[in-house]
């Protein structure tokens, strides 16, 4: 591990990742995760033997990533600014930031 081209690459590789522009961000990885694992989980799609294998590899790990990246449920609703006929406009607060801050 002490070759330096390879850190070099190492470090190239980090850097992509951790840029919010990137095709590589870390948050499109995750995204691309779960939605495959979403994709691919039908009978007629299970048959085959590669896309089982890929289900039993990265289904836990897709429903982690669902269960700890943000959702609506971490919002609270501070006012509601205008109904619409498919929803509401709704100006929100991030629950667990508020308690931080009192």
């Amino acid at each position: 591990m002490s070759d330096p081209e390879y850190m070099k690459r190492l470090m190239l590789l980090d850097n992509e990742l951790r840029q919010p522009n990137s095709v590589l961000n870390v948050d499109g990885l995750l995204d691309g995760v779960v939605a495959l694992v979403a994709d691919l989980d039908y009978p007629a799609i299970r048959r085959n033997k590669s896309a089982e294998q890929f289900l039993q590899r990265f289904a836990e790990s897709s429903d982690f990533i669902k269960k700890t990246r943000m959702s609506g449920d971490d919002f609270d609703v501070v006012k509601v600014i205008v109904k619409v006929l498919l929803g509401k406009f709704s100006w929100c607060g991030i629950s667990h930031l508020e308690k931080f801050m009192q």
